[in-house]
C-alpha cells in the first residue's frame, strides 16, 4: 500500500467524512469580531425558520476558507463539535474551543507527514444544527464544516448518539473510535493553564476522558435538542 493511500485511510466514524468539505482557517481577529456580532445578534433576535433570518448588525471582513479533503492521518485526534449559532452556549463555547484547538496545535510536537504521520495534534469538525448564521459562526475558528446536506450527517449524529448541542465527541484518528463524549466538559475544566491543557491532550492520547469520576457523573447537557 502506497504512502498516499495510507494517508487517506479512514477508520471508524472518520470513514463517514470521505470527501472534501469547507475548512475555515483560524484567525484570532476574525474570531473575536464575529463572536461579538453573534452575541449581540442573539440578544436581539431568535431564528424563526430557514430563509427568514435577519442579517446581524456590524461588518466583518472575509475570513479565509477553502474546500479541502479532510485527511484523518494529518492529525492525532478529531473533535466532532455539534453546535448551533442560535444557542447561546454554542456561541460562548465556539471561541473557547477555537482557541483551545489553536493553542494545542501551536505547541504540538507531532512529526511531519512524509511518512504518513500526523502534522498537528487535533482537528475540529463542526456539525451545525441549523443554517442560522452558519458562515458567521465558522469565520476565523479553524473548524471544518460538515454541511447540513452532507450524505452522512444523520448517520454521524446517530452513531455518536448525539442529542444535544453544544457537544464535543473526541475521536482517536488511529482507530476511529470515540475517546470521550464529554470533550466539551473536559476542555472547560482544563482551560485555566497551558499545562492543564497539555495534560488533557495526553489523557485523550492515552484513551482517557480527562475527567474525574465525579466530573463525568455531574456532566450535564444543555436544553437545545438536535432534530
Amino acid at each position: 500500500m502506497s504512502n498516499e493511500t495510507k494517508s487517506k485511510r479512514r477508520r471508524g466514524i472518520l470513514s463517514f467524512v470521505d470527501d472534501s468539505i469547507e475548512h475555515f482557517h483560524f484567525d484570532k481577529g476574525f474570531l473575536e469580531e464575529t463572536n461579538l456580532i453573534l452575541r449581540r445578534h442573539k440578544k436581539r433576535t431568535k431564528p424563526k425558520s430557514a430563509g427568514d433570518e435577519e442579517a446581524p448588525s456590524g461588518t466583518v471582513a472575509v475570513a479565509t476558507n477553502t474546500i479541502e479533503e479532510f485527511i484523518p492521518d494529518h492529525s492525532e485526534l478529531t473533535l466532532f463539535f455539534f453546535a448551533d449559532a442560535s444557542n447561546i452556549n454554542s456561541i460562548r463555547l465556539r471561541k473557547l474551543v477555537a482557541n483551545f484547538l489553536n493553542d494545542c496545535n501551536q505547541k504540538s510536537t507531532s512529526s511531519s507527514n512524509d511518512n504518513g504521520q500526523a502534522t498537528c495534534c487535533m482537528e475540529c469538525i463542526c456539525v451545525p444544527n441549523s443554517s442560522f448564521q452558519l458562515e458567521l459562526f465558522f469565520k476565523g475558528t479553524g473548524f471544518w464544516c460538515l454541511p447540513l446536506d452532507h450524505k452522512n450527517r444523520s448517520a454521524i449524529i446517530q452513531l455518536l448518539s448525539v442529542s444535544h448541542v453544544p457537544t464535543i465527541i473526541v475521536v482517536n484518528n488511529s482507530t476511529g473510535r470515540c475517546v470521550t463524549k464529554y470533550g466539551l466538559e473536559a476542555i472547560e475544566s482544563h482551560n485555566e493553564e497551558s499545562s492543564s491543557r497539555d495534560e488533557l491532550v495526553q489523557e485523550w492520547r492515552s484513551g482517557s476522558s480527562g475527567l474525574s469520576m465525579i466530573q463525568t457523573v455531574t456532566a450535564t447537557a444543555t436544553s437545545c435538542v438536535i432534530m
